[in-house]
């Protein structure tokens, strides 16, 4: 007998205002997604490991353990696509959830509907991050995207999700012009990201590969991988 059981992809909802999450909850729902709700820390963690959840929502002003060190704890241990919820529309806010990990950044009062479109987005990538399987190599530089595991000659280099996605977009193609705009959609899946973000990581990418790999800024353009 044919199982013609659907599968839903499971949204963590992470906020301490119990209407927050019910409300976002219904259109969760009505769009075919499973929800998981938390309100802190503690309570998020553990449907971490007993759901497994593929995308978190999660707002920054938690009781106790902040949303910030929420992001950094799921990151020890999982790479879905993280959502941060917040009031703070604050650029320096925004980009210290976006380097510790987190993939988005929505500011309250937000449009459930901006959320749920965001949401699908992120998603359709991290499932094509896992169904490509591929290498790259660039001079001394070897990139595994099944594992997401960077050589430099034989020594491996430790790299985060995002500088990893960053990297392998210049690696597959050297010699092209980059704006910040088609990275932040490349890498993060939206422009919706404040630029500098960008920037940052790959300040970052520089100093962990030194000078095996030119990644040149472009004045007032972006940037170009020159080999």
């Amino acid at each position: 007998m044919e199982n013609n059981t659907k599968v839903h992809d499971k949204i963590l909802v992470v906020d301490d205002e119990i209407s927050q999450r019910k409300l976002i909850k219904t259109y969760l729902v009505k769009d075919d997604y499973e929800v998981i709700e938390a309100g802190d820390y503690v309570e998020a963690m553990r449907a971490m490991e007993q759901s497994a959840p593929d995308l978190a929502l999660i707002d920054v002003m938690l009781p106790g353990t902040d949303g910030y060190d929420l992001v950094r704890a799921i990151r020890t241990r999982s790479n879905i696509p993280i959502i941060m919820l917040t009031a703070r529309g604050e650029e320096a806010a925004k980009v210290a959830g976006l380097e510790i990990g987190a993939d988005d950044y929505v500011v309250k009062p937000y449009s459930p509907n901006e959320v749920l479109s965001r949401i699908r987005a992120h998603l359709r990538r991290a499932k094509g991050d896992r169904k490509y399987v591929s290498t790259v190599d660039i001079g001394e530089v070897h990139l595994d995207r099944a594992s997401r595991r960077c050589f430099v000659a034989d020594r491996e280099i430790e790299l985060s999700r995002r500088e990893f996605d960053l990297l392998w977009i210049f690696a597959t193609n050297p010699g092209k012009v980059f704006t910040r705009e088609s990275l932040l959609m490349a890498g993060w899946g939206t422009s919706y990201v404040v630029e500098k973000t960008v920037d940052v990581h790959i300040a970052s990418l520089r100093k962990k590969l030194g000078d095996v790999l030119n990644v040149k800024s472009l004045r007032g353009i972006g940037y170009r991988l020159d080999v």
